[in-house]
């Protein structure tokens, strides 16, 4: 009876808890890193980000959104550019951009990255994607100093407009935008598989449970 009772208290201790963080599974490897959708974390300024991974630095209790960041790294604007570079094959440094009319690597890209902002990027209209870097603004040079780490795919016939690529700065650390998420980084073979908690003590109660029905009918 007692072992009954401890899974009932255990079962209303799991639905009163709060959800524990969901561990981040929509990625895209490049190279030896694992990126995180940078879309995932939209709606969130810098300071809230910073608040839970100082200047980069992510912890076990690190969390954005619904998403625990426990193993990841908020990126730099250097890993940033690093990234792009992979895709344009063109060394642009950080607090700069580069730009192509009718590129291949713009489609490569948000082939696999999901844009922020999308108007149909596969019939070759405009894809963007912007997220905030660990990268304080002061250390930015600004180049257009509404985004930090960008990459714009124009529409192929409009003639004055280019698909580009880069890091720039934005100087409201507050901001917050639907349009906007974040860069999070980790070594590709670092895959953790973290047991929700709430779920870690269902299981435990359903074991207290079985072990009471097997002790009744023993009795």
């Amino acid at each position: 009876m007692k072992l009954l009772r401890c899974a009932f208290l255990l079962s209303i201790l799991a639905s009163v808890l709060p959800a524990h963080a969901i561990p981040v599974t929509d990625t895209v490897v490049v190279g030896n890193q694992e990126w995180a959708q940078v879309k995932l974390f939209t709606n969130v300024s810098w300071k809230d980000i910073n608040f839970q991974c100082p200047l980069g630095v992510c912890t076990s209790t690190s969390k954005v959104g619904v998403y625990s960041l426990e193993g990841w790294t908020w990126a730099s604007a250097l890993s940033v550019q690093e990234l792009f570079n992979t895709y344009t094959g063109v060394p642009t440094s950080v607090g700069s951009s580069y730009g192509y009319r009718n590129s291949t690597w713009a489609p490569a890209f948000f082939g696999d990255f999901t844009p922020t902002r999308d108007s149909g990027w596969g019939a070759g209209y405009n894809a963007d994607l912007e997220g905030w870097t660990a990268t304080p603004v002061s250390d930015l040079g600004c180049v257009d100093c509404g985004r930090i780490g960008f990459m714009q795919m124009a529409p192929p016939a409009t003639s004055y407009s280019f698909d580009s690529a880069g890091t720039s700065r934005i100087d409201d650390k507050a901001n917050v935008s639907t349009l906007r998420g974040a860069y999070f980084v980790r070594d590709a073979e670092l895959v953790p598989s973290p047991v929700p908690i709430p779920a870690a003590i269902w299981l435990f109660g359903s074991a207290l449970l079985g072990l009471g029905v097997i002790k009744r009918k023993r009795a």
